[in-house]
C-alpha cells in the first residue's frame, strides 16, 4: 500500500485535503459575514447621524413643566380630608391646581422660555356609599351675588377672602366605560370578584369649552409668573337613603391632575425662508 512521508495512505491524504478545503471555505464565509455585519453597523450609524436633525434639530423643544395640587392659598400642598358626612349634610372641598411648587420660590426652577400645557382633572372614588360627587369650576369675581362661593384663608396676621362663581362640569366620554377599562387594567382576571372598585370621572374642558391649561411666563427681569386654577368638589347623600345601612362603610376619594404632553411643533418655516 502506498504511504506518503507522514505515513498516510493515498486515500487518507485525499480525505485530509478535503477537510482542509472545507475549513478554508468556512473561514472565508465567516469573514464575509463579519464584513457584512460591520458594513451594516456602519450604515446604520451613518443613517442615524445623517437623519438625526430630522427628528430633533428641526423641532422646538418644550421646556419642563410642573403640576401641583394646592390649598386655596396657592402655597401649601393640598390636604384632602372629607371626614364624616352626616345625613342631610353637604361637603364642599376647594382644590387648587398650580404650576408652582407649594412653598417654593418663583425662581426655584430654571425656565428657558414661556410654556403652556393642557391638563386633565380626575376624581377617582369607590362606591361603598350612595353619595353624589360633583366637580365645579370656580371663577374669581368681584361681585357679591347670591350663589357665589366665598373662600378664605389665613395669610400671616390677616385673613384673605375671595369670591367665586361656580359652574358644574361634565366628565368627558363615558365614565362607566372608562372606569371599567381602568379597573380591568388594575385587577386583571380578578376584576369580576373584586369589591371596592373605583369610579373615574375625568374632566378636560372648562365651562367655556376650552381645554384646561396652565401658563408659565417669564418677564424681562427674570420674574416668573404662574397660574392657579380653582375647583370645588361637592359631596352629598343621594335621595331616599336609609343611613343606618351605611354606618360602617367608607369611601376612598382621590384627586388627580395629569399634564397632557403636547407633541412639539415643527419649527416655523418663515424664519428660514429668504
Amino acid at each position: 500500500m502506498f504511504q506518503d512521508s507522514n505515513g498516510l495512505s493515498e486515500e487518507e491524504r485525499k480525505l485530509q485535503e478535503e477537510r482542509k478545503k472545507k475549513i478554508r471555505k468556512r473561514l472565508i464565509a465567516a469573514a464575509v459575514v463579519e464584513v457584512c455585519i460591520l458594513m451594516m453597523m456602519s450604515y446604520a450609524w451613518y443613517y442615524y447621524l445623517s437623519h438625526r436633525k430630522v427628528y430633533s434639530g428641526e423641532r422646538d423643544v418644550m421646556s419642563p413643566y410642573y403640576l401641583y395640587l394646592v390649598e386655596p392659598n396657592g402655597t401649601d400642598a393640598l390636604n384632602l380630608t372629607v371626614g364624616n358626612l352626616h345625613p342631610g349634610e353637604t361637603k364642599q372641598i376647594i382644590v387648587g391646581v398650580c404650576n408652582k411648587e407649594p412653598g417654593g420660590e418663583s425662581t426655584s426652577y430654571e425656565i428657558g422660555k414661556d410654556s403652556k400645557f393642557n391638563y386633565e382633572f380626575e376624581l377617582a372614588y369607590t362606591q361603598n356609599l350612595p353619595v353624589n360627587y360633583i366637580v365645579y369650576e370656580l371663577t374669581e369675581t368681584q361681585e357679591d351675588a347670591a350663589g357665589n362661593i366665598t373662600v378664605e384663608w389665613s395669610d400671616g396676621n390677616q385673613t384673605i377672602q375671595k369670591q367665586f362663581t361656580k359652574t358644574a362640569l361634565t366628565p368627558k366620554g363615558d365614565s362607566e366605560s372608562i372606569s371599567k377599562k381602568n379597573n380591568e387594567e388594575m385587577y386583571g382576571e380578578k376584576v369580576s370578584t373584586t369589591v371596592n372598585q373605583g369610579k373615574y370621572d375625568i374632566y378636560d374642558k372648562a365651562a367655556n369649552g376650552n381645554a384646561f391649561d396652565l401658563t408659565t411666563t417669564v418677564a424681562t427681569d427674570g420674574t416668573v409668573g404662574f397660574d392657579l386654577d380653582y375647583y370645588m368638589i361637592e359631596i352629598n347623600w343621594q335621595d331616599g337613603i336609609n343611613f343606618s345601612d351605611y354606618l360602617k362603610e367608607t369611601d376612598l376619594v382621590y384627586v388627580i391632575v395629569k399634564a397632557m404632553q403636547l407633541e412639539p411643533e415643527e419649527a416655523a418655516t418663515a424664519e428660514t425662508t429668504p
